[in-house]
């Protein structure tokens, strides 16, 4: 669990790793998807590092059974009391994204 000293703790950090071998997603080399009956019928992919072990809070709204919960607004409920910390890993992910578009392949 990444804890964030000035921001809190990011509830995401240590996820994706659980998620797989609960054999709720599938995947590897940082392209995953969603397992039905999590999915329910969605073509759900994301990219993700397994350093990182997180998952996008984007892929948890589309698929809230995943983490056993029972509506997108209650992923986000449970959310909102972590804000500041997952938005500071957003903004981290965001760069660390930037950064690897930007290099150059030999």
């Amino acid at each position: 669990m990444n804890l964030l000293f000035d921001q809190g703790i990011n509830p995401f950090s240590g996820l994706l790793e659980l998620l797989i071998q609960t054999e709720r997603v599938g995947g590897s080399g940082g392209n995953f998807f969603v397992k039905e009956p999590y999915c329910q019928g969605q073509d759900i992919k994301f990219k993700a590092a397994l350093e990182r072990n997180d998952v996008p809070l984007e892929v948890l709204l589309k698929c809230p059974a995943m983490v056993d919960a029972k509506s997108a607004e209650e992923v986000q409920e449970y959310m909102d009391v972590f804000g500041t910390a997952v938005e500071a890993m957003q903004e981290r992910v965001a760069k660390e994204e930037k950064v690897s578009d930007t290099e150059e392949v030999e």
